[in-house]
């Protein structure tokens, strides 16, 4: 019985030594998958990292060119608010000499206008004159006519 105890007690033991080494072996196993997650996790590290920068270089760009953008619309803005002005000045200026033209006309139209008023009324002395000059005529008279005197037009 004895020996059969030791044998027991024997067989546990390389049961038990067999188990450790099995143990050690599985456990020898978890550390390298440990370690190659390790390696996966600081690749991904580094994978997020040059990620982040490329966002914030991204980022960076992305404003500068909306900068630029804004600088150059605002100078366009500011090119045609002074091309506008600048069309602005150059209509008065012709509204101003378009009224300076209709205001010469005007002063020509109102010269001509006497004109036509002076010789109209030319025209009535004329006529009265010869009217006179025709009546004296028919009486077999003389008439002398004073060339400044202006005869009303009848009424």
């Amino acid at each position: 019985a004895r020996e059969e105890a030791a044998s027991r007690a024997a067989a546990a033991e390389a049961k038990g030594v067999e188990q450790k080494q099995a143990d050690e072996r599985e456990l020898a196993g978890v550390r390298v998958k440990l370690e190659s997650e390790e390696l996966k996790c600081g690749r991904l590290e580094g994978e997020l990292e040059a990620a982040r920068k490329a966002a914030r270089e991204a980022e960076a760009a992305a404003e500068e060119r909306v900068k630029r953008t804004l600088e150059s619309v605002t100078s366009k803005a500011n090119l045609m608010e002074r091309r506008r002005l600048l069309l602005v000045r150059e209509m008065e200026q012709s509204v101003e000499n378009l009224m300076g033209r209709i205001k010469e006309k005007d002063d020509e139209i109102n010269a001509l206008r006497d004109i036509v008023m002076r010789g109209g009324q030319e025209r009535v002395t004329l006529q009265g004159h010869l009217s006179r000059v025709l009546d004296a005529a028919g009486r077999g008279r003389f008439v002398f006519l004073d060339p400044n005197s202006v005869v009303k037009p009848p009424s």
